[in-house]
């Protein structure tokens, strides 16, 4: 199947965009006088007063016009778009790719570039859509530039031939083109690189009676994720507001129309969730539905995109008037890479909290830029690449292409180009996805497919391999299908193409960060004659001391209708531990439908070499089926932890399990936790305020005078990890004070406080720029209430803040902590040095 972009459908029952055809059949702007304001869902008001071509009515009549009403049909999105986005390469802080200051990549050339290879290698698999990002009207050192109605106007440096060179390139490519808005009418003060901001004396396009200060609130009160613009005042009779929005809209029509608008800063959400009183400021739905009017009046189909994670409260108003939403901070890190493990992999649980709600009806759930093509630049492995392809696309999400397409690797291309895969992502029915089971940090999610298929997911996001199990029953519930009974169903891997049979079991050994994707169907046409079995490993203990030992146990189960001889099972030992066979295998031929061969293993541990550490043993098994033999593995990770000294205690405030470890002076915490500090993202954001952590820590060890010092050898928890030095009144209880934390977090040295005797985490600075690379030591040197905390990778220290903190008791623990940045799932940090004075 291949996944082209779906016909528009004409029957779909949301309150969505429509249009009429008036007199001789052409599209026309609705014009209405204040008298006439349309009343929206949600109770959203806005007023129009000027048409797509700038005709203007004071009395708001127009002859031959066409009523807006966002019941549509017309004008929808039957699939999630597939196309590419420069943000991405602009936010990146990799050397030389942004050479004239940051976001500076965002050019003519490069869209040019960006076009052409789309046109000549993507548009066959269904990518057409090329989305400018921030920037197209700003300067090298990100000075907004506008035009003589106040509007954004395109910097020539940057677009030398003009935007209406670039959109007509890109149409006469049969590609579409994406364009970028924030939210409001900017004030033109970011940063005070204008000093005086815009100028509200400029009339509006097309309505000369309206000027700037007559399109804002009179208060001049400030919107969206940045605070960067004036709220855009829709409530008032002048209809001024709309004629703004409506002269954005003439702007790109006069460069040929544009396919997509992205909207940035939207609110409820972008960091401003409560829009109560004064906050009603960060409002902008009737922003989003006045776009929605104007393009629809334009007769032209215009995918709005509204970013970045906007709250789910108001999902009814971005399904009416938008074609996705981002349900999430960005995927992008602002780091050398394009993004971290954990800024990509923790959009599962998010997507899962929204999945109801999309679909070819309302929308789709929009999980920012895909990063996947270029190994040298994506900050990922090629395992975890497959994974975020495979989250975007059993998710129905939009796949948009974050790398620079002219340097997309092979194995990129193949995972982007994988017509299985996309035909989950763009499968018309548009299905919910669902959990269907989580044990850990590994997932089984399912979705239902137009044909009676299902799609399933296995993810592992934890850091050791797994083997992941669910049945076609339990997949197929949880989609909602009812698959007919039969002694055998087909299970295709869309990755290898290969098909087998099952008679209900599905499993896979998945890699740490790994995931696969299969199909399953019912049909009696889709049963292969290729054997399937599943290989189950456990250990007695998982976790040991060096030295110590544990018992393995193998089982091969027959999942298939088929008769299995020849079977064979091995357990090869990892370099320096020790196997050593105890029993079976119990059998070397397997009836169908369930039949069972054994076997056990003793295995010791090597000695440690540093308190933490981790091996995977791969047990194997061989089998032959209707004359074919199949190999399968499955994955046991046994931990080796040295214990700690009686002088140290350990504190788990995660909500998961954690464990720690010490060889000498170094330590380390495996531990989980979604945040210690304040929410990511400011107020409302998704990433909470928390206080969860796994420490090791000195009781007392800090007094009303003293130091606290250690060094950060490596964090695991990606971007969203923090591993640091901590001292509070009591270390094991969370919620109390928390005193004071110096942490490294995304190549940051970060300082956090308690400045209240109750509770409360304020934060105070961050420093480094995401350039730490480990080891970092970190000290705190504490004067009564008063906190330094320094950072120093070898040389000198470099002061990160000076905090008071209040309600400190005058002996405090002190010791080193680890939090994922995940809620359950933990991550490995490793310390050395630990010292405290009291």
């Amino acid at each position: 199947m291949t996944p082209t972009r779906l016909a528009r459908r004409t029957h779909r029952p949301r309150p969505r965009r429509s249009a009429r055809r008036g007199a001789g059949g052409a599209l026309r702007r609705l014009v209405t006088g204040a008298a006439a304001a349309t009343v929206m869902a949600a109770g959203l008001v806005a007023t129009g007063a000027t048409s797509a071509t700038g005709a203007t009515s004071a009395t708001g009549a127009v002859a031959d016009t066409v009523s807006y009403d966002p019941a549509a049909s017309w004008d929808q999105s039957p699939a999630p778009y597939l196309g590419w986005s420069s943000w991405s390469m602009q936010a990146t802080r990799r050397a030389g790719v942004n050479p004239n200051g940051s976001y500076s990549w965002l050019t003519e050339d490069n869209i040019i570039k960006q076009a052409d290879y789309m046109a000549a290698h993507l548009k066959q698999y269904g990518y057409d859509y090329i989305n400018i990002d921030a920037g197209w009207w700003r300067t090298w050192n990100w000075t907004p530039v506008y035009d003589e109605h106040g509007r954004p106007a395109v910097w020539q440096p940057r677009m030398p031939s003009g935007m209406a060179y670039i959109v007509n390139y890109i149409h006469s490519l049969g590609l579409k083109v994406g364009i970028y808005m924030p939210a409001g009418l900017e004030t033109g003060k970011e940063g005070d690189t204008v000093a005086t901001g815009q100028d509200l004396t400029k009339t509006v396009a097309g309505a000369p009676q309206c000027t700037l200060a007559d399109v804002i609130y009179p208060d001049k009160r400030l919107t969206n994720g940045w605070q960067s613009a004036y709220a855009i005042d829709y409530t008032d009779s002048d209809g001024c507001g709309q004629a703004y929005t409506n002269s954005i809209v003439d702007l790109f029509q006069s460069w040929g129309g544009v396919d997509l608008l992205k909207v940035d800063g939207v609110g409820p959400g972008s960091g401003h969730t409560d829009i109560t009183g004064t906050n009603s400021r960060y409002d902008n739905r009737a922003e989003i539905a006045d776009y929605d009017r104007a393009f629809q009046a334009t007769g032209r189909h215009v995918e709005i995109q509204v970013s970045w994670s906007v709250s789910q409260n108001y999902i009814q108003d971005w399904q009416t008037y938008a074609d996705s939403w981002r349900t999430g901070f960005d995927v992008e890190c602002y780091c050398n890479d394009l993004t971290t493990w954990s800024t990509a992999s923790n959009r599962l649980d998010n997507v899962l909290q929204w999945a109801k709600y999309a679909g070819p009806t309302t929308g789709w759930n929009n999980l920012d830029s895909l990063e996947v093509g270029s190994g040298a630049l994506d900050g990922l492995t090629d395992t975890e690449r497959k994974t975020v392809m495979n989250l975007w696309s059993v998710a129905a999400a939009p796949l948009y292409l974050g790398d620079d397409l002219t340097q997309l690797d092979s194995y990129g291309l193949s995972l982007i180009t994988n017509r299985d895969v996309l035909a989950v992502d763009q499968d018309p029915l548009g299905g919910t996805l669902q959990q269907v089971s989580k044990v850990g940090s590994t997932y089984v999610v399912a979705r239902p497919l137009s044909n009676g298929d299902v799609a399933v997911g296995f993810f592992n996001l934890g850091d050791s391999a797994s083997s992941i199990a669910t049945t076609v029953t339990d997949a197929a519930s949880a989609a909602g299908v009812t698959m007919p009974k039969r002694k055998a169903y087909g299970v295709t891997d869309l990755w290898s193409h290969a098909t087998a049979q099952t008679t209900g079991q599905l499993s896979e050994a998945i890699p740490a960060h790994g995931s696969a994707l299969f199909r399953i169907s019912g049909s009696a046409g889709a049963v292969s004659d290729d054997a399937s079995a599943a290989l189950n490993v456990s250990g007695a203990d998982t976790t040991l001391q060096p030295g110590g030992s544990t018992t393995v146990s193998l089982a091969l189960t027959n999942t298939s209708n088929i008769a299995l001889t020849s079977v064979a099972l091995q357990l090869p030992a990892p370099d320096g531990w020790q196997v050593s066979q105890l029993t079976g295998p119990s059998s070397a031929t397997l009836k169908p439908a369930g039949g069972q061969a054994t076997a056990t293993y003793r295995v010791t541990a090597p000695a440690a070499t540093v308190p933490i550490s981790t091996a995977t043993l791969t047990a194997q098994a061989s089998y032959t089926g209707h004359g074919t033999t199949q190999t399968t593995t499955a994955p046991l990770t046994l931990r080796v932890v040295s214990p700690l000294a009686a002088t140290y205690r350990t504190a788990n405030t995660s909500g998961a399990d954690a464990v720690f470890g010490q060889l000498g002076s170094d330590l380390a915490i495996s531990a989980a936790g979604v945040n210690v500090g304040p929410a990511t993202g400011g107020a409302g954001g998704t990433t909470p305020a928390g206080d969860a952590y796994g420490a090791i820590y000195l009781p007392g060890g800090l007094g009303s005078t003293g130091t606290l010092t250690a060094t950060v050898t490596s964090q695991g928890g990606g971007s969203t990890g923090k591993a640091g030095i901590m001292a509070r009144n009591v270390m094991s209880a969370s919620g109390t004070p928390v005193g004071v934390a110096l942490y490294v977090n995304n190549g940051r040295a970060v300082l956090v406080y308690n400045n209240t005797a109750s509770g409360g985490t304020a934060y105070t600075t961050r420093i480094a720029n995401g350039s730490l690379a480990y080891s970092v030591q970190l000290k705190l040197v504490r004067t009564g209430s008063t906190y330094v905390g320094s950072y120093s990778t070898g040389g000198a220290w470099t002061t990160v803040g000076t905090v008071t903190a209040n309600g400190q008791a005058s002996t405090q623990d002190a010791g080193v902590f680890q939090s994922s940045g995940l809620a359950s799932t933990p991550a490995l940090a490793s310390f050395t040095g630990l010292a405290a004075s009291a």
